[in-house]
């Protein structure tokens, strides 16, 4: 959510072409959301297999913050096409 608001600060002070700037905004916008989809069913596999097995725990969160990682790269490339 955080990066979607600082996306929209940017978007609103864009002088770009507005079709441009919508399009960016709603792709930006539907990739942030299913990447935090994805971040919650890692999450929730990861919470099943350590309550499971006890081990693994740094690897889950790993994979999480690869997830969150991806959210960033979106953040960081609409920027870049604004």
């Amino acid at each position: 959510t955080i990066y979607g608001f600082i996306l929209m600060g940017r978007i609103l002070a864009s002088t770009k072409d507005p079709i441009l700037v919508l399009t960016a905004g709603v792709l930006a916008g539907v990739a942030m959301a299913w990447s935090a989809v994805v971040q919650g069913q890692c999450a929730a596999a990861g919470c099943d297999a350590f309550g499971e097995t006890g081990k693994g725990f740094s690897n889950y969160i790993i994979v999480v913050g690869l997830c969150e990682t991806v959210a960033l790269f979106i953040l960081a490339f609409t920027f870049t096409a604004l």
